[in-house]
């Protein structure tokens, strides 16, 4: 893998994602921003993958829970939901934006 460094200077800064998100949909540049987040902007034709073959570094989700202790079933619904429902759109996006299948979608990708 080759190695490319360009320069620049950031007109734009901020550290809150709804406003980095915001500016991408307005064209005042590019974001990296998690593809949950993004998922109906790039749906939706507002925003675009810029470098598909680029990945950020996987950033995991985590539920963590007391395992010596009752779980209540409506916590075991939800986490068993979102796994299910983080599976099916990284399904989907991977398809809509014609990915490779082995390229998982819980990363985060730069969009403009």
């Amino acid at each position: 893998m080759q190695h490319y460094s360009v320069p620049f200077e950031a007109a734009r800064e901020t550290n809150d994602g709804a406003v980095a998100r915001e500016w991408a949909r307005r064209g005042y540049g590019i974001a990296i921003k998690s593809m949950w987040d993004v998922e109906a902007d790039l749906r939706a034709g507002r925003l675009k993958i810029l470098l598909p073959e680029w990945r950020y570094p996987d950033a995991p989700l985590h539920a963590l829970y007391h395992r010596n202790r009752f779980m209540a079933p409506r916590v075991r619904v939800l986490l068993d939901f979102l796994a299910e429902r983080f599976a099916q759109v990284s399904d989907e996006l991977e398809s809509l934006l014609g990915l490779p299948p082995d390229r998982p979608m819980s990363a985060e990708t730069p969009v403009t």
